[in-house]
């Protein structure tokens, strides 16, 4: 196994790219160089070019971290295979990571290849009780005021999507401005989940609340949700 060799993937992006960002800042920091790190957009990566990146010393450095993006999704299976092929030319100063903002394709030859050869990451989305702890955590290092129940209830409310609950948790946080975190707020200033949404919808239908009902579905209709 090749401990140079990595695949970031999975339906959390979140945390996925930001691994991939304290990895990229721990290289720069350790090496005191950034001319050695390289983002590759993997629609255009050219087997040729993979292979003379990953075998020339780096520029005045010990170390070269090359990151391709989402080349399992977006490479064609051909160019994928010549590059399951070459990884084995990876050198040792070379640190390559395919990162994917998805979840890879298991049945690819390149899958396959860096499974065996390097290290896989799998970035799964988070269960409910994963999700409010996480929500707890990170309110903590924006010094959020938030209760262990409003937190739930916020992840709940957010959905599973750490890109938008951390983006709510940053709109709370500039709105309540020291001041505890409240169902009321959630409710004024967070946008919420399909699942969250459906759930109001019904429960406003089943209370006979027309108000309410008919600005749920406004809301799902902006969203672009599939009314049916």
């Amino acid at each position: 196994m090749q401990n140079n060799l990595h695949l970031f993937h999975g339906p959390d992006s979140y945390s996925s790219n930001e691994k991939l960002r304290s990895w990229k800042q721990a290289f720069i920091k350790k090496y005191e160089d950034d001319t050695n790190v390289e983002i590759i957009d993997g629609k255009k990566l050219d087997p040729k070019d993979f292979e003379s990146i990953v075998e020339t010393i780096p520029f005045l450095s010990e170390k070269r971290l090359v990151v391709i993006k989402d080349f399992l999704a977006k490479g064609n299976d051909e160019k994928q295979k010549r590059v399951a092929e070459l990884l084995t030319k990876v050198q040792d100063f070379s640190i390559v990571i395919f990162h994917e903002n998805n979840s890879a394709d298991k049945r690819k030859t390149l899958y396959k290849k860096l499974k065996k050869l390097g290290t896989v990451s799998e970035f799964k989305e988070l269960s409910p009780a994963e999700l409010s702890n996480w929500v707890i955590q990170n309110s903590k290092k924006r010094n959020l005021n938030i209760d262990n129940s409003t937190a739930a209830y916020l992840a709940n409310y957010a959905g599973p999507e750490l890109w938008k609950v951390s983006q709510e948790i940053d709109k709370l946080n500039n709105f309540a401005n020291g001041e505890k975190v409240t169902k009321e707020m959630i409710h004024q200033l967070s946008t919420p989940s399909l699942h969250a949404s459906i759930f109001k919808l019904t429960d406003s239908i089943s209370e006979k609340n027309l108000k309410d009902s008919l600005r749920v579905l406004q809301n799902l209709a902006d969203s672009g949700e599939d009314l049916i």
